[in-house]
């Protein structure tokens, strides 16, 4: 097993160089929740928060190519890494 930790347009890529590897798109709850989430944060300007959230709704366009989403909700960082991980044991079955 290979985990890669990439961007969508990265995803695709290695899924066309490896089609039988297993895409997953790890999501807030919602576009409201990544924009509180990045506000939160006090790190980024107003012009890159703007295109940090054009770039999800971007990403979003793509989602039905990955083999399964996982919501990654506020304060649940652990249950997310579970489904993952979960997820992966059963593929292996």
């Amino acid at each position: 097993i290979v985990i890669l930790v990439i961007d969508v347009a990265g995803a695709l890529q290695i899924k066309k160089m490896f089609p039988d590897a297993v895409l997953c798109f790890l999501n807030a709850e919602s576009l409201e929740a990544i924009e509180k989430r990045l506000r939160n944060r006090n790190t980024d300007s107003e012009e890159a928060i703007r295109s940090r959230l054009a770039v999800a709704v971007s990403e979003l366009q793509s989602i039905d190519k990955f083999d399964f989403v996982v919501i990654n909700r506020e304060g649940e960082k652990e249950k997310a890494a579970r489904e993952i991980d979960e997820t992966i044991k059963k593929m292996m079955e």
